[in-house]
């Protein structure tokens, strides 16, 4: 039976209460990932449809890519699969929501409320990733504007040949890490709007402040469960295509095992990666919580 720990946990800790957390709660969740698993089953058939070759395209083929460029994909399977991906994302949340209430012993989250929570904060969702976009927008200006500022000067009193190339690099490098730290700091905005239905704006500051301190942490824990997860999709993409070769990438293996293998993977997997993000979510808010009271504590000895 699943117990949520009382305190913070280090990062393997983390991983395997979020694993305890995913066998726990999956009997309860995986019909959730199931319905967009059947969505990106049916892009996949629709894919090797309309582009036969993409689904011969491992190992690298020029003949291949060739052929696929020679078949594009028509304008409303392109945003067909964009609304399944914000579907998928939504219905994660949802899935973590469920977890959620599972970890806390509440019943009352059912299966319908569940699903219900994915298209009502669905909103919310898109809102929150329009202000994360424009907040890394605003970091890739400002980086640049750091950057480029003192190697035109340095170019400007003779100190410095080639400014492109190095401003380029310079640029390149500082944004890569800007981005990573402001991804770290707001990578739990996710799991605010469907456990605590924080709005856009507060699901944001709400993880910035979760990971004050902590940033690295953070990544650390998302950057461990995404290799994990990644050899897990690693394992059945060569199963996919070791069934294809045997199948010669026939129509048996492009219009069903395929899209079955691409089904059973998500309904497994997704599940996992929302118990991370639970898991995360309880224990730095229990870091918080603490730090918060050691502070009023601090406080009220000092007064």
């Amino acid at each position: 039976m699943y117990v949520t720990p009382s305190g913070p946990q280090s990062i393997g800790g983390v991983i395997d209460d979020a694993i305890r957390l995913y066998r726990q709660s999956y009997s309860r969740c995986w019909l959730l990932a199931l319905l967009p698993a059947v969505g990106f089953g049916i892009w996949q058939i629709a894919e090797t449809h309309y582009v036969p070759a993409s689904a011969a395209s491992f190992p690298y083929s020029r003949a291949a890519e060739a052929e696929i460029v020679k078949h594009p994909l028509p304008g409303a399977m392109l945003a067909y699969m964009a609304i399944i991906a914000l579907l998928a994302l939504s219905l994660q949340g949802a899935v973590a929501a469920r977890q959620a209430a599972v970890a806390r012993g509440d019943d009352s989250f059912t299966f319908g409320r569940a699903l219900a929570t994915a298209f009502l904060r669905l909103p919310t969702l898109i809102l929150s990733g329009i202000l994360l976009y424009l907040a890394m927008a605003g970091m890739f200006i400002a980086v640049a504007i750091v950057v480029f500022v003192p190697v035109g000067m340095l170019h400007a009193t003779h100190l410095l040949a080639r400014p492109g190339p190095a401003a380029m690099a310079c640029v390149v490098v500082a944004v890569f890490l800007a981005i990573l730290a402001l991804v770290g700091r707001l990578q739990l905005f996710i799991a605010a709007i469907y456990i605590d239905r924080e709005g856009p704006l507060a699901s944001l500051k709400s993880s910035w402040r979760l990971t004050r301190g902590h940033w690295w942490r953070a990544t650390a824990i998302l950057a461990t469960a995404m290799i994990m997860l990644m050899v897990l999709y690693l394992a059945v993409t060569v199963l996919a295509y070791l069934s294809g070769y045997l199948t010669h990438y026939g129509p048996i293996h492009r219009f069903l095992i395929a899209p079955l293998l691409l089904m059973v993977t998500y309904t497994v997997i997704y599940p996992l990666g929302s118990a991370i993000w639970v898991a995360m979510y309880n224990d730095f808010k229990l870091r918080r919580e603490g730090g918060d009271l050691a502070a009023r504590v601090g406080a009220l000895n000092s007064a």
